[in-house]
C-alpha cells in the first residue's frame, strides 16, 4: 500500500473454507475474524483471508496512513 501499512500473518495449520466461515450464518462463531474485518474497515483499510482446508491460512491487512485514512 502506498502511504500505508500492510500486515501479513501466515500459518501452516488446518486451514478452512473462507466462503463458508465468512458466510452470513457463520458469523456468530467467528467473531474474531469479523472483529478484525470491522477494525480494518474502520481504519479505511481491508482484510483479506486466503485459506485452503489442510493447507493453512494467510491473513492480509492493508491500512492507509495520513490523509487517505482521514477521508475513508
Amino acid at each position: 500500500v502506498d502511504g500505508g501499512v500492510t500486515l501479513t500473518v501466515e500459518d501452516d495449520g488446518r486451514g478452512f473454507d473462507v466462503a463458508q466461515v465468512m458466510g452470513s450464518h457463520a458469523h456468530e462463531s467467528n467473531l474474531g475474524l469479523y472483529g478484525m474485518q470491522e477494525r480494518a474497515l474502520l481504519l479505511g483499510g481491508t482484510l483479506t483471508i486466503e485459506s485452503t482446508p489442510g493447507m493453512g491460512t494467510t491473513v492480509f491487512v492493508e491500512v492507509p496512513l495520513g490523509q487517505e485514512a482521514e477521508h475513508a
